[in-house]
């Protein structure tokens, strides 16, 4: 691929994991946090500093999401590695003011792992999803876990009620936010298969929820990768798998078209790339590998090009902001514990 590459590193993060934007109006921020006691850290995007801390002596977050126009945010806390999250809850970090940020306790959801918040006419809907109900040793997958479904007071406050929007869900990790036949849509998957959710365009309707794929799947996306104005699943096989599919819907069905190896896959997101449909996908072990994968041509069999963006990093989430001649590729990587800014540009 004809693609030029500069990296850049942000900042040093011990267990670098959850990775989001704040928009506000002094421009756009990154946050990041640790999945340890790493803290939790901003960034402008435009310059990469200064690096300011959110919190500190805090960890385990596995999700982070915007819910006021001053960067007022929910993150994830108390989910740390082996599954040990039975104290797992959400806080809330706001602009304290004189320059720096307070954190407070939100809501406990013991497990929790992924959530969104929702903006529908100027309601917020909490959607959380939790990895299983309980544990008693690390690979007691006994008790599902579920999708909940909340509203939050005056749009700033936690839910005074959580509804099972999907009620049983073991070892989700997939929560992707796309569009799929015009729709705005969320993609939860796990062991059951991934489910699309339909983001209602008026408040108070219903969230219809469809079940796409039937096997167990880590993380999904999707993406219209072939061009042909139909979107197609992107999926992590098996919970923390080793490849990734690209599905195609071919007479009524999700039918795989196309594999590719990838050890430990933490992360896949679909898009527009330099002009172009392209994937990333992010994996852990082996080569710890940054890819971005595009079909060949447009037409015949499923022949991907792919390029590696960097190795030996092992991203663990990204957070992508693609532009018609420039992307940024903000990246928390695992295994050099680093927060890093790649951009891309056409050479």
């Amino acid at each position: 691929m004809d693609i030029q590459i500069s990296k850049r590193v942000i900042l040093d993060l011990p267990m670098s994991y959850a990775i989001n934007f704040l928009h506000t109006q002094e421009g756009t921020l990154g946050v990041c946090a640790s999945e340890g006691l790493g803290g939790c850290f901003t960034f402008p995007t435009d310059t990469l500093e200064p690096v300011h801390r959110v919190w500190e002596n805090a960890g385990g977050c596995m999700s982070i999401s915007q819910i006021a126009p001053d960067g007022t945010f929910l993150a994830v806390q108390n989910f740390f590695k082996g599954f040990n999250a039975k104290q797992g809850c959400i806080v809330r970090s706001a602009p304290d003011g004189r320059g720096g940020w307070r954190t407070e306790p939100f809501l406990t959801l013991p497990y929790l792992h992924r959530f969104d918040v929702i903006d529908v006419e100027n309601r917020k809907y909490l959607i959380a999803s939790t990895l299983c109900r309980n544990k008693e040793f690390k690979e007691d997958w006994s008790t599902p876990g579920t999708v909940y479904l909340g509203e939050l007071k005056n749009g700033v406050g936690a839910p005074e009620a959580l509804w099972p929007l999907i009620p049983e869900l073991t070892k989700n990790h997939g929560f992707y936010r796309g569009t799929h036949n015009g729709r705005h849509v969320l993609l939860i998957s796990g062991m059951e298969g991934i489910f699309e959710v339909g983001i209602p365009q008026r408040a108070g309707d219903v969230w219809p929820v469809e079940r796409l794929l039937e096997r167990e799947i880590s993380d999904a996306a999707i993406v219209d990768i072939d061009d042909d104005g139909v979107e197609e699943l992107v999926a992590i096989e098996g919970f923390h798998g080793d490849h990734i599919t690209i599905n195609k819907q071919i007479n009524g069905a999700w039918q795989e078209v196309y594999r590719f190896p990838a050890p430990f896959a933490h992360v896949v997101w679909g898009g527009s790339i330099l002009g172009r449909p392209s994937l990333l996908l992010a994996y852990r072990n082996d080569n710890g590998g940054l890819l971005l994968l595009r079909k060949r041509d447009e037409s015949g069999a499923y022949y991907m090009e792919h390029l590696y963006i960097d190795e030996l990093v092992s991203p663990t989430n990204l957070a992508v902001d693609s532009q018609p001649d420039i992307c940024r590729i903000y990246a928390s990587c695992g295994r050099t514990q680093q927060v890093v800014c790649y951009t891309l540009t056409s050479a």
